[in-house]
């Protein structure tokens, strides 16, 4: 790794040449440009609770630290796809993650869901699903229609049940549904 005086190394330096950004480089005035209407402190916030992903890491200062470095484009995204008005609040703490749960409606289901569903031939299998909407959620990228003739739900919670319950799935499906506007998944059934 080459390292240009005792800044950065040459990697950085070609990531700030493509127009990627450390965080301390986002300002007011950058968010405005890209349409986000809320403060520098709450973007850094979402970076670091990893709402925004940086894509790239180089090596910085004397020390050759390593840098997490941010595409501009990740505003945008922010801004068109996903719930920053609730993450906001959160922020603010004007809300807790539960009362985010209630008010989108996030509950939890246990459902059987038929194997041809799956495409393999057994009985009907449980699931313990994350329900938003019209759908069970098993994974961050699978969900199931609930109302369909080949899934059945089987018992509803508004609190995750603390007995038997078997995704270790559950957080960082409710994390993605707290995220997005619309969370894309494939879905079965």
């Amino acid at each position: 790794m080459a390292y240009i005086g005792k800044k950065m190394s040459e990697n950085a330096y070609q990531a700030h040449k493509d127009g990627l950004l450390v965080k301390s480089q986002v300002d007011s005035r950058l968010l405005k440009k890209y349409g986000f209407k809320y403060s520098v402190g709450f973007f850094r916030w979402l970076c670091d609770k990893k709402y925004i992903k940086p894509v790239a890491f180089h090596h910085t200062s004397a020390s050759c630290k390593l840098t997490p470095f941010y595409s501009p484009k990740a505003i945008s995204f922010m801004q068109n796809y996903c719930n920053l008005d609730i993450l906001y609040k959160q922020y603010l703490n004007k809300t807790t993650r539960e009362e985010i749960k209630k008010q989108l409606g996030i509950k939890y289901a246990k459902a059987y869901v038929s194997a041809d569903v799956l495409g393999i031939k057994c009985d009907p299998i449980e699931f313990h699903c994350v329900k938003y909407k019209n759908l069970l959620f098993w994974s961050t990228e699978t969900a199931f229609h609930h109302k369909s003739n080949k899934v059945k739900v089987i018992e509803v919670f508004d609190d995750r049940p603390s007995n038997n319950w078997n995704n270790k799935n559950t957080r960082k499906i409710i994390n993605k549904i707290i995220l997005y506007k619309n969370p894309d998944v494939k879905v079965m059934g």
